[in-house]
């Protein structure tokens, strides 16, 4: 197992910098960078079934593969292990895939 905590790949509510912020810290948002993600789009496309709501339809952004096709998204490298089963612990309902060699870096440091 390799002993280096996990970077992100986030494309939905983590390319917030309060966000990111607020899950790993100020200076994980000074070394987040704009990436783009080959062979996969987004796309509103999956049910809410992990939240509750009642009285409105709502969707969870997604991503998907889908060839030819890019998205942009945030590079976060989370401090430890530690901070990344908290952000996991948030997102459960949701699958985590690796993607390291469809990472093209767009823009360093979003902040």
């Amino acid at each position: 197992m390799d002993d280096q905590p996990p970077i992100l790949i986030a494309y939905g509510s983590l390319i917030d910098k309060d966000t990111i912020s607020d899950y790993f810290g100020s200076q994980s948002v000074k070394s987040a960078d704009v990436v783009k993600v080959k062979d996969y789009k987004r796309i509103f496309n999956t049910e809410v079934t992990v939240r509750d709501y009642t009285g409105i339809e709502r969707a969870i952004l997604n991503a998907e593969k889908s060839k030819e096709s890019e998205m942009n998204a945030v590079k976060i490298e989370c401090p430890s292990f530690e901070d990344f089963g908290r952000y996991a612990l948030r997102e459960d309902g949701y699958r985590f895939r690796m993607v390291g060699s469809q990472v093209e870096e767009v823009q360093q440091n979003i902040d």
